[in-house]
């Protein structure tokens, strides 16, 4: 299909954003709208037009799976396109952006272009290391490391002080001293920031700090707004403070910027989102266009007028934005399964699956979607025992393996040896060294032959080992990128099975470390195989890092369990909402702030526009939660929609007699 037969499919509002050129773009775009195929389709006709040469075109995404997406789409839309090669846009994540321009411009401020990049694992590392050398502080010992980052990082990406922050993040038993806890963490990140200059690292955070501080460079600004003639940015909805402001930075000498997004579906506050950002874009750049995409293809006239009227119900700030279906379903009016129990309500789920995948051997059409991951643990077991395919969004990531974290971690001391957390994770894999020792040498590894020439070189029972790593790191850096990552990869395990047979284990245990050895050697041969992508450690880094990569493992006949976070973005045949009740979803604290109130009612918007046909909205009449029973009605959202007659109540009762063999289990 070529641009001009794309562009001729699109509806009025579509085709009015596609074929807009220059000054900046609003698009509003509901559920199901076509967002993405609006969006490269205008990429697409301003390289076919001439407007602008691939070079120009920056397209940012919150996943490099998306941006890859959003180039074969216009790769197939200009098949006799006669200009440069369209892999030269610039399609990837704002981190990965940042990382990017770091690595080219960073000296300008004052960073190396071989900086690591720490993953949230290793910040968590990094700053345990740092309360270590810091000492407790009496009052305040136990401090939760994750509750600490999460403070900092909140601080940074929406500009609250850390004196809004913790009274909200930090538990009430330390509400008495707030201020020594507000004390502490400021000297806590002071120490943390110091850290990561010291051993040339950077996080997820920082990439956006340093490269908005670069970006106040007027002659690097300059290089880069030059360069890129036409920004546009997907999911803008789900930017925050500062993301916003290196778009602005960036877009204000062209003024070519496009977002897309959708208000109504801004979920991330938690992560820092700000949905005044897409609120706020026509008073930002008031010379705008803004187009709104109403037409949803993916759900019934049903589930749209549901939706429609869920989220119109409640008086919040956002754009008139009514969606308008494109087919009608007589059986697809959203179902209010009113349940006695819990237990009723995980049979009613669990019946309806097993009776579905007998019937048509698969049950990839189906998603359960709940508020918390907690919330389908129970259904979990089921499947497994009935033997029904699923996944589970949100477990654990390939990248999170711990074989692959410290292969990684090898090929980090490559590009930068003066990371101190890559040497510890090195030093760990080492027989007879031990965690205290592993950090204590990591600390001046960073010195040239300090593996070999160390205070623990005269014990015999680690110089063997030492001096081992020593002249492996000496060949690693003399070497090719395909030879190192073979003797990463073959120097990784050698060490690790060394240490099994050096253990003092029982045999039965020993053997479960050989059986678990054997399962990280496939997940070793797994990385190898996506590492032949790329041409150095340093691009095969930074890609890693910065896109988490999904376990390789796929079953396309599987039901998708997936907390409504994760499940954003996906459609669905069949869509179960588990325990739509107040007090669960929405939480208790949607009933205390207005701010939480409307971002769950926002994540109710998501979780039901994910049905295309079918759409069971789960009410447990009483669910067992924190240890007691709690009683449950209808939730406010469904309480709040006027007319009544656009969903159907379902009465169900008990039917835990089937499960109780489970339960007894």
């Amino acid at each position: 299909m070529n641009i001009k037969e794309t562009l001729s499919r699109l509806n009025k509002e579509q085709y009015k954003a596609a074929t807009h050129t220059y000054g900046p773009l609003l698009i509003l775009a509901g559920a199901g709208s076509g967002k993405t195929h609006t969006l490269t389709t205008r990429v697409s006709y301003l390289l076919s037009e001439k407007v602008a040469t691939p070079k120009e075109i920056l397209l940012l995404t919150f996943t490099n799976a998306a941006a890859n997406e959003m180039k074969e789409r216009i790769k197939k839309n200009l098949e006799n396109y006669e200009g440069d090669n369209t892999e030269q846009i610039t399609a990837c994540t704002y981190h990965s952006f940042c990382a990017l321009m770091l690595r080219k411009y960073g000296r300008f401020i004052g960073v190396s272009s071989n900086f690591s990049i720490l993953t949230p694992p290793e910040t968590v590392t990094a700053m345990s290391f740092i309360k270590e050398d810091f000492g407790d502080r009496n009052k305040i010992k136990g401090l939760n490391t994750n509750k600490i980052i999460a403070c900092i990082s909140e601080h940074i990406n929406t500009e609250r002080t850390f004196e809004e922050i913790i009274p909200k993040k930090v538990s009430n038993s330390y509400e008495d001293i707030y201020p020594e806890v507000i004390a502490y963490i400021k000297q806590l990140k002071t120490k943390y920031d110091e850290y990561k200059k010291e051993n040339r690292m950077l996080d997820y955070d920082d990439l956006l700090v340093k490269f908005y501080e670069l970006l106040q460079n007027e002659e690097v600004l300059n290089k880069i707004a030059t360069r890129y003639k036409f920004i546009m940015v997907d999911e803008y909805q789900d930017t925050n403070i500062l993301q916003a402001k290196i778009i602005k930075l960036i877009g204000s000498k062209n003024r070519n910027i496009t977002v897309v997004g959708d208000d109504a579906q801004s979920i991330y506050a938690f992560r820092g989102a700000d949905v005044r950002n897409i609120l706020s874009f026509q008073d930002t750049f008031p010379e705008c266009i803004t187009t709104v995409l109403k037409t949803n293809y993916r759900s019934s006239n049903e589930i749209v007028e549901f939706a429609n009227q869920s989220f119109n119900s409640s008086n919040i700030n956002n754009f008139d934005k009514e969606m308008i279906g494109t087919y009608t379903d007589n059986e697809s009016k959203p179902k209010c399964v009113l349940l006695d129990t819990d237990r009723d309500e995980l049979e009613y789920e669990f019946n309806f699956i097993k009776d579905y995948f007998y019937a048509n051997n698969t049950v990839k059409d189906i998603a359960v979607l709940s508020r918390t991951s907690k919330e389908s643990y129970k259904l979990e077991l089921l499947l497994d025992k009935e033997g029904i395919p699923y996944k589970k969004l949100g477990g654990l990531k390939f990248l999170e393996h711990k074989c692959v974290i410290d292969f990684l971690n090898f090929c980090k001391i490559i590009v930068n040896p003066y990371d101190e957390l890559a040497w510890f994770s090195v030093l760990d894999v080492l027989p007879k060294i031990g965690t205290k020792r592993s950090k204590v040498i990591a600390c001046d590894c960073k010195r040239d032959n300090f593996i070999i020439d160390n205070p623990y070189s005269h014990l015999n029972s680690i110089k063997p080992y030492l001096n081992d790593l020593h002249n492996f790191y000496i060949e690693l850096k003399d070497s090719d990128y395909k030879t190192q990552l073979n003797k990463i990869k073959e120097f990784y395990f050698s060490m690790a099975e060394e240490k099994v047979n050096l253990s003092r284990s029982s045999e039965s245990s020993k053997e479960k470390q050989i059986d678990a050895i054997k399962n990280d050697k496939k997940t070793i041969k797994v990385l190898l195989e996506i590492a032949n992508d790329y041409t150095s450690i340093k691009s095969m880094l930074d890609a890693f890092t910065l896109d988490r990569t999904p376990d390789q493992k796929k079953d396309d006949n599987a039901l998708t369990i997936s907390t409504i976070h994760s499940a954003k973005g996906l459609e669905f045949e069949h869509v179960f909402v588990q325990n739509c009740i107040d007090g669960i979803f929405p939480g208790e604290s949607s009933f205390i702030s207005q701010d939480e109130f409307q971002e769950s009612l926002r994540l109710w918007y998501v979780a039901i526009t994910r049905a295309k046909k079918r759409l069971y909205l789960m009410v447990p009449g009483s669910i067992l939660f924190h240890g007691e029973y709690i009683p449950g009605t209808a939730n406010i959202f469904i309480r709040n929609i006027e007319d009544k007659t656009v969903y159907q109540n379902l009465r169900v009762g008990s039917i835990t007699h089937h499960l109780r063999l489970f339960y007894n289990c």
